[in-house]
């Protein structure tokens, strides 16, 4: 039987499945985790490095593909430069793929094995996400190494998706030029400010669809310009086209997590 559970947090989701899964290369703004058990899944950067493993982590940025199949899966994409978890870490730096050990995570099979095959609360996958992330040494940040003026702009753009978000009107907000605001956003967020705007209303656009709003309503409602270009930036950014995870169709089982 072919599951297919996504959980959508406020910055981050979780996909859950032992279904094939491939998709084309692509990279956008999140940083990646991604468990296989019991089979190893395929990794193909851009260069067309083959490398396969149980257990890695993408980083902001990095153009990559997935292949997985007769295996059960776990993604988790979360935004780089949330207050949740330390300073960036080696192995979500941007542009760079690293493959980490199973054995760190052996002890934790049965809980993975019940993403699959039980009903789980936000909470209990969110308190596994946690324990996931201790393994690799994180813990809560005490602050932020985000410049305090993107920090701000990000908070504006997220909660302001179906407004003109002109750089014009970003950079008055910090009291920046245009030039040195395009510069310090991308130095700070790693990508230009238009894909990370793409992004956000990307990620708003899921929740919508989550809430019973159609795919073309699910758009506009987060700024986009039609349908098409929703699905032309899920496909950019995820490698699939959006029907494969959001819709009736998809045969997903979606939760939104606050």
């Amino acid at each position: 039987m072919s599951i297919k559970k996504l959980f959508i947090f406020n910055n981050s989701f979780i996909y859950a499945t032992n279904a094939t899964l491939k998709n084309d290369l692509h990279s956008h703004y999140a940083s990646s985790l991604l468990i296989s058990w019991p089979n190893s899944f395929t990794i193909i950067d851009e260069a067309g490095l083959i490398q396969r493993s149980q257990f890695a982590i993408i980083g902001s940025n990095t153009k990559h593909r997935i292949e997985s199949e007769n295996s059960n899966l776990i993604v988790a994409q979360w935004d780089p430069h949330e207050l949740e978890f330390i300073n960036q870490l080696s192995w979500i730096k941007r542009n760079h793929i690293h493959i980490l050990s199973w054995d760190r995570l052996e002890h934790l099979r049965d809980e993975l094995d019940s993403v699959i095959q039980n009903e789980l609360s936000c909470i209990q996958i969110y308190n596994l996400y946690q324990r996931i992330h201790a393994i690799l040494g994180t813990s809560k940040r005490k602050s932020s190494n985000l410049d305090t003026r993107i920090r701000l702009v990000c908070n504006y753009i997220q909660a302001n998706l179906l407004e003109p978000l002109h750089v014009r009107i970003l950079a008055n907000l910090v009291e920046l030029s245009e030039t040195h605001f395009m510069h310090l956003f991308k130095e700070e967020i790693g990508i230009p400010l238009r894909r990370y705007v793409l992004w956000q209303r990307l990620f708003g656009a899921a929740k919508g669809m989550q809430k019973g709003k159609s795919l073309a309503e699910a758009a506009y409602e987060v700024g986009f310009s039609d349908q098409a270009h929703l699905s032309r930036t899920f496909k950019d950014m995820l490698g699939v086209q959006p029907s494969l995870f959001l819709g009736a169709s998809s045969g997903v089982s979606i939760q939104l997590c606050n």
